[in-house]
């Protein structure tokens, strides 16, 4: 009895080892698996921690050039506008004058679609873009009956934009780069007093360029030259005295009492020749002929 009892003991006992066999195996097999999946888990949750840490970065990076951007626009807004224009003072003309150049801004930047003047009251004094309150809809309407020439009734034919600084080098970053969204000022026909066609030489218009805005606006910038919608060339912006040499394109500016004259270069620095003088003929021959000689 006792021998059975201890054979099927012995039997139990060899079932219950293969048993624990395969559950061991199972265990195995099965940690494998968790294993795997906990890997994999970490895995893509780090791609996702990366893919989204390069989504942060570059949301920061436009956010900070839209910011930047829009700054740069208002340094060039604030001299353009008067003590008389906030008080309201301002004539139709002037109003077409200061909005159309915002306007002209706003072309450029997509990122923005408005730009409002307020006084000290905080009512709209200067508006441009998509919303209109009644009143700057109103004299943009007045302003654009009233005159034909306003940058409003008529799209500018050249349009002179100030990009960003040079920085270092020889002036090639500013030809080999596009503006983007990086304009600072930006120039017309409007803007331009006289013009010299041998020589491509144009004086600024002191009533709506004041020497004073030219040395941060304009001095040691790009600048990108659009006729009638197309890109005409690209180069460096540099005092008429500038030590920096280069033999890429360059806008040259000279100090003429009372205002800048600017002149289209092929470089500044040896065999150097007037550029884009037909082009700008096109646009500006119809001006007054600039004193100064060349």
């Amino acid at each position: 009895m006792s021998t059975r009892s201890g054979a099927g003991l012995f039997k139990f006992g060899g079932y219950g080892n293969g048993t624990i066999a395969f559950l061991s195996t199972l265990s195995v097999v099965l940690g494998l698996f968790g294993y795997l999946f906990t890997a994999s888990y970490q895995e893509a949750r780090h791609e996702a921690q990366i893919a989204s840490g390069n989504m942060a970065r570059i949301l920061a990076s436009d956010i900070e050039s839209t910011l930047d951007r829009a700054q740069s626009d208002i340094r060039v807004f604030v001299p353009q506008v008067t003590v008389d224009d906030l008080s309201g003072l301002a004539s139709e003309a002037r109003r077409a004058d200061i909005e159309g150049r915002m306007a002209l801004h706003l072309q450029s930047f997509p990122a923005v679609t408005n730009y409002r003047v307020f006084n000290a009251e905080g009512l709209t004094v200067f508006g441009a873009g998509s919303v209109m309150t009644r009143s700057v809809f109103a004299a943009l309407t007045a302003a654009f009956l009233a005159t034909s020439s306003s940058v409003l009734a008529e799209p500018p034919r050249m349009v002179l934009t100030i990009t960003q600084p040079i920085g270092r080098g020889d002036g090639s970053y500013c030809v080999e780069s596009s503006p983007a969204s990086t304009a600072g000022l930006v120039l017309t026909e409007n803007d331009i007093e006289s013009f010299r066609p041998l020589g491509s030489a144009m004086t600024l218009d002191v009533q709506r360029f004041a020497r004073r805005d030219g040395n941060a606006a304009l001095i040691d910038h790009c600048y990108e030259l659009r006729i009638d919608g197309k890109v005409i060339g690209r180069g460096s912006v540099l005092w008429t005295d500038s030590p920096m040499l280069t033999g890429h394109p360059v806008l040259i500016v000279t100090d003429t009492p009372p205002a800048l004259e600017l002149q289209f270069l092929s470089g500044n620095h040896r065999d150097y020749f007037p550029i884009y003088e037909a082009e700008l003929k096109r646009v500006l021959g119809g001006k007054p002929s600039s004193s100064r000689k060349p």
